[in-house]
Order: structure tokens, then C-alpha cells, then sequence
């Protein structure tokens, strides 16, 4: 449950609403309380070029997905305070994500669990 989330917000991240939704989540909406509801999540295509700051959490979710997820159009991680789209290609794998890194985004498959951390 998310309260005081506004779903019609002008701010950026508020696409996690519907990237959940592309991923499977259940969502439900009373005046200022999402709720979202989980169980198996899917691949999906995720456009990070108006909301980068949720590559990080994308990133994670999408690797414990079933299926593919492309996250496209995040050249913008790269020139944050790190390339984020390498640190997090790269530690994720660590853990056991299956993540190829492209120049603007990843390609993950998903995988069962993570290890360590």
C-alpha cells in the first residue's frame, strides 16, 4: 500500500504505476491510497527516458521476472554520478541476474532468485 501518492501527479516516476501494471501487478486506486497487489511478475519493454531515477528498481524487479524485459531509452543512467547502467549490469550479475548491457538500456532475462547481497 502506498498512501498520499498522487496517480495523477505531474512528476516523472509516477510510470511505476504502470510499469507494475505491464508486469503484472494488480493495482487499485481509492482517492489517495494505491494498493498493489503482487504474485509473479512478466518482462515488458520499460521506457526509462522520462523517469531514469527508477532504473535501479526496475532493474532489480525486472531480473526476478519471468521472461524477458527490455529497458530502453536509459542513456541517461551513464552520465549520472556513475554509469549506472554498468554498476548495476555488472553487480546484479554478480548475484546471479542475467543482464546484457546495450548503449541505451539492458536486456535482462529473469531469474528464479539472487544470491548474496
Amino acid at each position: 500500500n502506498c498512501l498520499g501518492m498522487n496517480p495523477k501527479s505531474l512528476q516523472g516516476d509516477r510510470v511505476i504505476i504502470e510499469i507494475l501494471k505491464n508486469m503484472g501487478g494488480v493495482i487499485e486506486v481509492k482517492n489517495d491510497l494505491i494498493r498493489i497487489d503482487g504474485g509473479k511478475s512478466y518482462g515488458t519493454t520499460i521506457d526509462l527516458s522520462q523517469c531514469p531515477d527508477l532504473g535501479p528498481i526496475v532493474t532489480v524487479l525486472a531480473s526476478l521476472s519471468e521472461g524477458e524485459t527490455k529497458i530502453i531509452n536509459a542513456g541517461r543512467l551513464r552520465i549520472k554520478e556513475s554509469d549506472r547502467i554498468k554498476a548495476m549490469t555488472t553487480e546484479l550479475n554478480k548475484l546471479g541476474a542475467n543482464i546484457i548491457e546495450i548503449e541505451d538500456g539492458m536486456i535482462i532475462q529473469g531469474v528464479k532468485n539472487l544470491k548474496g547481497g
